[in-house]
């Protein structure tokens, strides 16, 4: 239908609709992207992110809400009481590198120093900013966020500063960015401060490990640097697999501690240089069993012990301890199967000479399909290939 002027009429259950004007449009599209850009970084606050990875998050995120084409996330060193950039946009690798701003500082220094956001529309007729401070930066619009992760008057401490500049369409920054990205920057200090906590406590379980592995090789000189040596092979298998930080930083830890439980067998087992004996070879097919023990009653980050338990048994369902077979054994167990073996086949003993690389991969190979994971030792070619050390065949 027409109105009295000729124009099409749209009707929907007998109403006119009207249509919504381009800028409505336009600024819901853009409060959709602000609320986004805020939901990503609150859910980087649950998560076991490592911190490298939440700053540059967190910055992406700021850019994108302001459309700011410039911009850099500092931390404070609590040490030095020093601002450094810890990930930037626009800025070259020269000033990212020097830059070191002390509390009280510049913009930023101030910022952090009082923990208190600054929006400054014109940088050169701005009363908070000395005049000299307008020839540092490209735009005259500038916006200084302190990140903290509380109010300060609750115990807050500033953990850093988020700088945005150069907005894409040359406008200054408006009051909507400025809160938006005080938002975003509280959502930050908890996610950072959570992150900084995480590391500690993964650094703590990490001096814990090397502690009881020292207590291995110490016991055991022999088989010295194994354990690091079948952690790197199964790190680099688990990522050539996709498997997802969290679980390869487990298998990680586990590669590390699943022969702890050789620390009950006698010495004399353990670098016997001749075949051993049934009664030998029973002892030495606990130790999955005792490793697991040893390392069940430590409240690990990640559930390291299915892996250390189960990486001496087969897809083929003969192996140890619990005879499981194909997809039945973890994933990460079927990974340090492979990285164990191909370490013992590939390191030097006293009682043998070592296999080349080659060998070792045919000598994995042959035995897919009942000992090993095919595709895990697919995964190790492609590693050591990629790595350049697949050496020649004798």
């Amino acid at each position: 239908m027409k109105d009295a002027r000729g124009n099409k009429k749209s009707y929907r259950r007998g109403r006119a609709c009207a249509a919504t004007p381009p800028a409505a449009v336009s600024r819901q599209k853009v409060e959709l992207k602000e609320l986004f850009a805020l939901f990503e970084v609150s859910k980087l606050i649950a998560s076991n992110v490592k911190l490298d990875a939440l700053l540059d998050q967190v910055l992406t995120s700021a850019l994108q809400i302001t459309r700011a084409r410039r911009g850099s996330l500092m931390l404070l060193d609590e040490r030095s009481k020093e601002l450094t950039i810890q990930s930037a946009r626009g800025i070259s690798e020269t000033i990212i590198k020097r830059t070191r701003i002390r509390l009280g500082e510049g913009i930023a220094g101030k910022v952090a120093q009082e923990g208190r956001a600054l929006l400054i529309s014109d940088i050169e007729k701005d009363r908070r900013v000395r005049r000299r401070s307008g020839g540092r930066y490209s735009t005259k619009s500038f916006i200084s966020v302190p990140l903290v992760s509380m109010p300060l008057r609750v115990h807050g401490k500033v953990v850093g500063v988020i700088n945005l500049s150069d907005r894409a369409d040359a406008q200054p920054f408006s009051e909507r960015d400025f809160w938006v990205i005080s938002v975003l920057a509280g959502q930050a200090a908890i996610a950072i401060e959570n992150a900084k906590l995480f590391e500690l406590l993964r650094n703590s379980y990490m001096d814990t490990i090397k502690v009881l592995v020292s207590a291995l090789e110490a016991k055991d000189k022999v088989t010295r640097d194994h354990s690091e040596r079948v952690a790197s092979f199964a790190v680099a298998m688990a990522q050539e697999l996709g498997l997802p930080p969290e679980e390869t930083e487990g298998l990680r830890m586990a590669a590390f501690l699943h022969d702890i439980g050789k620390l009950g067998i006698d010495i004399s087992i353990l670098s016997k240089p001749g075949k051993l004996t049934d009664e030998e070879w029973e002892i030495v097919r606990k130790h999955p069993d005792t490793s697991a023990k040893i390392i069940g009653g430590i409240q690990f980050l990640w559930n390291v012990v299915p892996f250390v338990r189960h990486h001496h048994e087969r897809v083929d369902g003969k192996g140890f301890p619990g005879k499981l077979k194909g997809r039945q054994i973890p994933l990460g167990a079927r990974i340090l199967a492979v990285a164990d073996s191909f370490e013992a086949m590939t390191a030097e003993r006293p009682y043998k000479n070592p296999k080349s690389q080659v060998t070792a991969i045919a000598e994995l190979k042959s035995l897919s399909g009942t000992r090993y994971d095919r595709r895990v030792v697919d995964a190790l070619v492609r590693t050591l290939k990629r790595g350049k050390c697949y050496e020649q065949g004798r």
